[in-house]
This record gives structure tokens, sequence and C-alpha cells, in this order.
């Protein structure tokens, strides 16, 4: 079997082996004598889905993920029969994926955070982390109870900013 008519076959082949060929019918002979690393861009198609989600400045509907990567194979399949709009629709299904598994582990590891503030209210955890900072420091508390809310919208763990040195009530635990 010839190299070039192997896993694709022949409807990707130029009609006349001799000819020229520019255009996409060029970008299509590229693109399948290169198909031994078509899977070495999926990793790069995920993370490019993984990045535009983050990089999104507020969170999407829960359902847009999945509807692009069922679009995106819609496509694949409607176009399996030219190379260039078939990696091209791939490709954009790598993307979606991407975008899918992010939207996906970002609902599974949510917990409850603060909307909007609320006011002076008392605040006692275990501090894990301190930060310093250059205007004071940073605590990280954890097993968080905060006396203006309930325990299901309270937060599983905070930072504070501490700008005046140690607050008041906060005990010195010794490590």
């Amino acid at each position: 079997m010839d190299r070039a008519r192997g896993a694709i076959g022949p409807q990707f082949l130029p009609a006349r082996p001799g000819r020229i060929r520019t255009g996409l019918g060029a970008l299509g002979l590229a693109l399948n004598e290169e198909r031994e690393r078509w899977a070495l861009w999926i990793p790069v198609g995920l993370g490019l889905g993984i990045g535009l989600y983050f990089a999104l400045p507020e969170e999407p509907a829960g359902w847009l993920g999945a509807a692009a990567s069922i679009a995106a194979l819609a496509a694949a399949i409607a176009m399996r029969a030219r190379l260039v709009p078939l990696l091209a629709a791939l490709a954009a299904l790598t993307v979606a994926l991407g975008f899918a598994a992010a939207q996906l582990r970002t609902a599974t590891v949510s917990a409850p955070a603060l909307q909007k503030r609320i006011g002076p209210a008392a605040v006692s955890g275990r501090i894990v982390a301190i930060e310093r900072l250059k205007t004071g420091r940073r605590l990280v508390l954890d097993a968080v109870a905060i006396s203006r809310l309930a325990s299901n919208q309270t937060p599983k763990r905070i930072r504070v900013v501490d700008r005046k040195g140690t607050p008041e009530g906060l005990s010195r635990c010794p490590r």
C-alpha cells in the first residue's frame, strides 16, 4: 500500500499527482503527510480550551462547554470527507473539550464564596499559613466560622489581611 494512501484514504490525495497545488489543497497535502503527529496536538488544543476558560472575566453558563463540544463533534462528523475542514473541526473539538473539562472541574470543587461584604463579624478558624506582605500580613484560615453566616454559606478557607499587626483576640499558637 502506498504510504500517502495509508490511514486517510485516497479521497484526500490530489487528482493529478504531478500537478502543483496551492491554497487548501496544498495545506491538505501537508497535513496528510504529517498525520503521524496529529495526536501530539491534542494536549495543545486541550490546554487552549482550559486557558480560554480561565481567561474569561466571569463564569460562563454551565451548558456552554458541553454544547461547544457537541457542536464541534457534529461539525467533525459532517466534514469527515474533507481533510482540512475535518482537522479544523477536530481542533475545535479539542479546544471545546478542554474548556468543558475546566468548567466541570471548577463546578466539582466549588465551595461557598462570599458574594458581598458582610460587615464586621466575628471570625474564628485555624491558621494554616501566614504570608508576609509589604503592608502587613495575610492569614489563611481553615475550619472557619463566621458569626453572620450559616455553616453552609461559610467558605472552607478564607484569607484575612492584617494591616495593623496582631488582631485583638488572635492567640498565638506554638509551632
